[in-house]
């Protein structure tokens, strides 16, 4: 059955199986335990996750009875998933503690498992504050061993870890790296699985670094995989990254569509990642066609219930800033930037908090932060920035940069942005991002008001106005006829 993908046939046999057996019998007990983890297998595969934790802390409980080291170790791997990581913003302490208990337990010295178990041990630590040093001992130390083993899939499944334990900006062409080797292998070993992971970090790396024909032929694969395979974690996925690379291409109705797709099969499988993802969309499509007041207080339950995904906090001021709602977007700017913005960890989230930040500071003229976030964002100048899975692509980095040395009023590394901006996000087909960066500049020009602005400023607004009908975002569109009455009474 699981040969054909018939998850729920198989979940009916293994149930007939471990219903022949006595658990309670000293000859039964071996084989109850190793059927009820193959049943915690599929049943985790297809999207059960309150089954499948049930069943395993189950098949925990016998292992520990049995003495059974390899399948407690089994169960933790299988706990940990396909995709390396559990939720966004989330530590799952159950799996931390159940990994180091199984590595404890197991014998010492190379194996294919603990090579696993450490790798997945790395990757669940990636949002605990304070653990960053560990995280990247353990990754190591996986690495390590599972190239001295030389199998394929388990170099494969611990690159795959590994990964997201890297994950930091500014490192996308050594991520790429990374997953092209996991593709290779996860094709080698036949895990199809692993080769829906690689062809999914593989799509955020390259939308990161801007090749969007090449993420989106790794996108469309990593869709066809995910339909063949019938994994609900591996379909949730790619569904996203359509989403997203939809979105970004000024397809919005079908960005839209995917979205709520998305959701439906990843609230479906008990995925809690797919409310924050499909949030990020949200945002994304209404700041160009209205109805971000709806967003407040989703954005502030997020904040509340993600503390370890500061970029939230920074979603929710630039909602309020998108809003004209600048004294709300002040309080939170003031409780990011607290301390030198020592709470905007340097993460995977790093740069779309700081990216949307910019936006905020710019409408406040916060010269000071303005400044800090500037030299942070300037080396990541020459890439997208991205968020979530990523969910959504805000486009080419000099955007952000440009709102900067404008609050800056550094005005040639305006100009020098701006154009990398406008012909950055024209390469990558963003239409929306190049209607935005059109909008932003013009402001920023009418601010100005040197000689040639002004007319400057009305040639980007009309161009905007032509996006914004033939894309349909009459919010942006709005925006831009405000600007084009400052402009007329500037003038």
């Amino acid at each position: 059955a699981l040969e054909r993908r018939a998850y729920e046939e198989a979940i009916v046999d293994y149930e007939r199986a471990l219903g022949s057996l006595d658990p309670e019998s000293a000859e039964d007990r071996e084989a109850h335990l190793e059927l009820l983890v193959e049943l915690a297998r599929v049943v985790w595969m297809l999207g059960e996750r309150s089954r499948g934790r049930d069943l395993l802390d189950r098949a925990a409980a016998e292992a520990r009875e049995l003495g059974r080291a390899d399948l407690l170790a089994e169960g933790a791997l299988i706990r940990g998933g396909v995709r390396a990581w559990t939720e966004a913003g989330v530590v799952d302490d159950e799996l931390v503690a159940l990994l180091e208990e199984a590595i404890a337990r197991y014998p010492e010295g190379d194996s294919i498992v603990r090579a696993k178990m450490t790798a997945r041990l790395g990757s669940e630590l990636y949002f605990r504050p304070g653990a960053t040093e560990r995280r990247h001992a353990l990754s190591a130390e996986a690495i390590g061993m599972a190239r001295r083993l030389g199998d394929p899939g388990t170099l494969a499944y611990v690159l795959n870890s590994a990964h997201w334990g890297m994950f930091e900006p500014g490192n996308a062409a050594e991520r790429e790296v990374l997953a092209r080797e996991m593709l290779q292998l996860a094709t080698e070993s036949g895990d199809r699985g692993l080769e829906g992971a690689s062809r999914s970090w593989l799509t955020g790396d390259l939308l990161e670094m801007g090749d969007v024909d090449a993420a989106v032929t790794e996108a469309d694969a990593g869709l066809a995989l995910a339909e063949a395979v019938r994994q609900p974690d591996l379909l949730w996925g790619a569904l996203v990254h359509q989403g997203a690379i939809a979105m970004l291409q000024g397809r919005i109705d079908d960005a839209i569509r995917l979205a709520d797709d998305a959701l439906t099969i990843g609230g479906g499988a008990e995925i809690e990642s797919a409310l924050q993802m499909y949030g990020v969309l949200q945002i994304a499509t209404r700041r160009l066609r209205g109805g971000l007041e709806e967003l407040v207080e989703p954005t502030l339950a997020m904040v509340e219930q993600y503390p370890l995904i500061p970029a939230w906090r920074c979603g929710l001021a630039y909602v309020y800033r998108e809003l004209e709602r600048l004294d709300e977007a002040r309080e939170q700017l003031e409780v990011i930037a607290a301390d030198d913005f020592s709470g905007l960890t340097l993460d995977g989230n790093w740069k779309v908090g700081a990216a949307i930040l910019a936006t905020v500071c710019a409408s406040l003229d916060d010269r000071p932060r303005a400044e800090h976030l500037y030299a942070g964002l300037a080396p990541f100048a020459d890439t997208c920035v991205i968020a979530g899975l990523p969910a959504d692509v805000l486009g080419c980095a000099h955007h952000f940069l440009m709102l900067l040395a404008a609050t800056l009023e550094r005005w040639d590394d305006v100009e020098r942005h701006a154009a990398a901006a406008l012909a950055g996000n024209a390469a990558l087909g963003a239409p929306a991002w190049v209607a935005t960066t059109q909008h932003e500049l013009a402001v920023i020009l009418v601010r100005r008001n040197e000689p040639g602005d002004l007319d400057r400023a009305r040639g980007l607004l009309n161009e905007c106005l032509a996006a914004c009908d033939e894309l349909g975002m009459p919010y942006l569109a709005g925006k831009a006829r405000r600007a084009l009455e400052e402009v007329a009474s500037s003038a």
